[in-house]
């Protein structure tokens, strides 16, 4: 198919749309039956943070994250317009697409995903499974935007964007609805920023309910900080993009009518580093037994900073959990490396005497210490000490820093220059 350069009608850069609370209200009495209506439970975590903090759960939709609550939204509406549709067309590799290959299914209503080449497998079969069409389409999603609204010319379909549609950020919106409704005394509001789709919807209606106006927050990842650039810049502009955990994220422009909405009403804009995103994954794992995306977990990274502790101590929180969808191998990753962020895994190499009695001396130091060994290996051949030595490389089980410094006190006490720890980057 020979593309034309098309401009979205829904999203025109010289003509934002400001999204309102009325439209955000309008949008909760459309899809309040069609979407579930997640828990926002305070957490224990608060107590270690001094704050009163909750979650928003949105990662128990049914595809796993919040984007459904624009996509039943815009699609129905696109359906009120335009009775005659063909269908909706989409461009995404995650959640969004998921979400309308959902609703379109649930209204009846076609939806085609235009997704990268390289879209993990995975997600393309979710799209699949749910009964939207997929068509592969080029490297990175501004490829699949322009055959996404080539698409949805040619077949009398419109294009939905995932970010930037204004139904889309009413529906998004409906979550701050929600909270005021279970924390109506909340404080602070706190949530991811990707296109801006999320922040400018619920910044339209904690900032335009006059009965309650909360801060609300934005946090972005340091590999995609698209909306700070924004800032800088004064309107959308392109933000360098590198891999990230949050991959959700990874929106190098954000949308026009988002930014347009969202600018002039959050109260600040934090950037946060991915050591943190690992960690809050990690916490919400053991504190709330939620397992959420490194998207989706930002919010609480930034908390866990400390770059907010001026905003959030002594008051009442609520930070937004927009979806749960890891993948399972990044997610033992994760776990892994979070703990030695965390101080609770360490990795140390000590060079003993290839003697019968000298490991188990070795364990038994670190055992009358309180530390576990969950793996051990020994290395002969790549060592330069004396033939008749070898060199012990261990992970241990710590129970923080203070277990960590002990434990090196004791070996640097016993075993000198031949004790080192090889990896423990413990940020708290």
């Amino acid at each position: 198919m020979q593309l034309q350069d098309i401009t979205d009608p829904n999203c025109d850069p010289d003509n934002p749309r400001v999204v309102t609370c009325d439209e955000v209200v309008s949008a909760y009495s459309i899809i309040k039956d069609n979407i579930i209506r997640t828990p926002c439970t305070i957490s224990r975590l608060g107590c270690q943070l001094n704050t009163e903090l909750y979650f928003k759960k949105e990662f128990m939709q049914y595809t796993g994250n919040f984007k459904e609550r624009g996509a039943n939204h815009a699609i129905i509406r696109m359906k009120e317009r335009n009775p005659g549709v063909a269908g909706a067309v989409s461009a995404s590799a995650g959640n969004h697409a998921s979400a309308m290959a959902y609703h379109g299914k649930c209204l009846g209503v076609p939806v085609v995903v235009v997704m990268p080449e390289t879209a993990p497998m995975m997600k393309r079969k979710l799209c699949e499974d749910l009964g939207a069409k997929v068509i592969l389409y080029g490297t990175t999603l501004s490829d699949c935007k322009k055959y996404g609204l080539n698409y949805a010319m040619r077949n009398g379909m419109e294009y939905i964007n995932g970010y930037d549609h204004v139904d889309i950020l009413a529906g998004a919106g409906t979550i701050s609805m929600e909270i005021l409704e279970d924390v109506p005394d909340v404080d602070v509001i706190i949530c991811p920023i990707g296109g801006g789709g999320l922040l400018a919807g619920i910044c339209a209606y904690a900032k335009g309910n006059c009965d309650r106006q909360p801060i609300v927050i934005g946090v972005e990842t340091d590999k995609c900080p698209g909306f700070t650039q924004a800032m800088n810049a004064g309107k959308p502009s392109p933000a360098e993009t590198l891999p990230t955990l949050a991959e959700g994220l990874a929106v190098p422009v954000v949308g026009y009518n988002s930014y347009a909405t969202a600018a002039p009403l959050v109260d600040q804009v934090v950037v946060v580093e991915e050591k943190w995103v690992m960690l809050a994954i990690l916490y919400l794992i053991e504190y709330e037994k939620a397992v959420v995306e490194g998207a989706g977990a930002v919010g609480l990274a930034a908390i866990l900073s400390g770059k907010l502790d001026d905003v959030v101590q002594n008051k009442k929180v609520v930070v937004v959990l927009s979806g749960g969808n890891i993948d399972v191998t990044v997610l033992s990753r994760v776990i892994e490396r979070a703990l030695a962020a965390d101080g609770r895994l360490i990795e140390m190499a000590v060079t003993i005497q290839d003697k019968p009695t000298q490991l188990p001396e070795l364990l038994k130091e670190i055992a009358a210490i309180g530390a576990n060994v969950v793996h051990l290996e020994e290395n002969r051949a790549f060592i330069l000490s004396q033939v008749w030595n070898v060199e012990v490389r261990l992970r241990c089980e710590v129970l923080g820093k203070d277990m960590i410094n002990t434990l090196q006190e004791k070996m640097n006490a016993k075993y000198g220059s031949n004790f080192r720890i090889l990896e423990n980057a413990a940020i708290v």
